[in-house]
């Protein structure tokens, strides 16, 4: 922890030269106002700010990414493409079964009838 904390003041000796480093680095954090008065940052603005302030000599880009899915996910997704192929293929079982079934009936039905 001690060496962290000696990284830390000398980075901010060596890029911000004009603060008093024995103020700042006490092992507090500073926030916001606090942070500006103390010279630890220039100015406050959110990050969308920041970002189109470049935009007029800078290029922005967009990047998206897609979520990978987890193993539960990755299964439930098996077994819906697994499902969309079966049902066809049961359906169509079932058709076969029932036409066949009603043609045996039509031919055990009574002429009489």
């Amino acid at each position: 922890m001690q060496q962290t904390h000696s990284l830390f003041k000398h980075f901010v000796e060596k890029y911000r030269p004009q603060l008093d480093i024995s103020k700042v680095a006490t092992g507090e954090h500073w926030y916001g106002e606090d942070a500006l008065a103390l010279n630890l940052v220039d100015k406050l603005q959110t990050s969308d700010e920041y970002l189109l302030s470049l935009l007029p000599k800078h290029d922005v880009y967009v990047i998206n990414t897609r979520k990978r899915p987890t193993f539960g996910e990755k299964l439930g997704l098996q077994a819906a493409q697994m499902a969309e192929s079966l049902i066809p293929a049961v359906l169509g079982k079932m058709t076969d079964t029932l036409v066949k079934a009603n043609n045996t009936l039509v031919q055990m039905r009574d002429p009489k009838f």
